[in-house]
């Protein structure tokens, strides 16, 4: 007589086998010594401002002081990082022919040119933004647009990520011979040269873009970012280009968004410790873009997760002994 087993197979653990911690920022599971344990047993986490992060629907949302970033992609841990352009959450600004920029916003245009006009403000997918009119016919090479900061001060080979969220909503910018979001530089208030460009001519649906740069070593003391283009002599343009969330940052990588709405705003570093169990252990960390990080350590106890060491998402940690 055949025997019936009625016992259901065990399911195989999410963590490797010889783990001993292990963590799932994905999907917000922890285990300590093969047991699972809670969140607030298995990890503790701080940073003393809000921060941005985009939840499964694609919307930025914020995260309040203390609250950590869980996502989708992960666990957010990013260093300090502070939004050189005072104000990217559109404050001030008035519609109208051309209307009231943002504040701290300045205008500029040559020949026969239209002033850049804001057709609107708004938020789209969490992101505060600005819709400019770009207009007119040329009576030369004629430029236009804004300015979204002040000349700002940079030492000879700093590094900084410019970005910003951009779609077009209407018209054409072919014609122009340039259109771009740029970071001018400058020697004690006379330009100098351009920099990387997020060339606006691109740009299609709404996303954010960025370049990264580093400032020459001689010769060029300050950077000022604008959005800009430049019009041929009797050629015509109307369109109508978003902004949001304009962000200049010193660093050599872009980092999440900073909101700001008349003074700059620094971001605080997100610190997370990871709480394992007693022994020695080697701690790995895997990331958002598939790479991993092994720490030898030793480790035990208590281990504040390294900051800047890959992808600003960890995705899961583990340990295992050292043998």
């Amino acid at each position: 007589m055949l025997g019936v087993s009625l016992t259901r197979a065990q399911a195989p653990a999410w963590w490797p086998a010889n783990a001993i911690y292990a963590a799932d920022f994905v999907n917000r599971r922890y285990m300590r010594a093969g047991v699972p344990i809670s969140e607030g047993s298995a990890i503790s986490f701080s940073r003393s401002s809000s921060a941005w992060a985009q939840n499964a629907a694609g919307q930025w949302v914020e995260f309040g002081t203390n609250q950590p970033r869980f996502t989708p992609g992960g666990l957010m841990l990013e260093p300090q990082r502070e939004n050189l352009i005072r104000n990217n959450a559109m404050a001030g600004a008035v519609a109208g022919t051309p209307g009231t920029l943002p504040t701290h916003w300045a205008r500029f245009r040559t020949g026969t040119l239209n002033e850049p006009a804001v057709v609107g403000t708004g938020r789209r997918d969490g992101v505060d933004y600005i819709d400019l009119r770009l207009s007119g016919t040329a009576s030369g090479n004629n430029d236009l647009g804004v300015f979204v900061e002040l000349l700002l001060p940079m030492a000879a080979g700093s590094g900084y990520c410019l970005s910003g969220f951009f779609e077009l909503i209407s018209g054409s910018l072919s014609a122009a011979s340039f259109a771009h979001m740029s970071c001018g530089r400058y020697l004690d208030g006379t330009y100098v040269s351009g920099s990387p460009t997020i060339d606006l001519k691109m740009v299609g649906a709404w996303q954010r873009y960025s370049f990264n740069d580093n400032v020459p070593g001689a010769g060029v003391n300050q950077i000022r970012p604008s959005v800009a283009m430049r019009l041929g002599a009797g050629l015509s343009i109307d369109a109508v280009v978003r902004i949001g969330w304009p962000q200049l940052e010193l660093g050599p990588f872009v980092s999440s968004p900073v909101l700001s709405s008349g003074t700059t705003f620094v971001r605080a570093p997100d610190s997370a410790t990871l709480h394992l169990d007693g022994g020695p252990q080697q701690l790995v960390l895997r990331y958002d873009d598939g790479n991993e990080v092994q720490l030898s350590g030793p480790y035990a106890g208590s281990v504040p997760v390294p900051q800047g060491s890959n992808a600003s998402r960890v995705t899961s940690a583990f340990a295992v002994p050292v043998v």
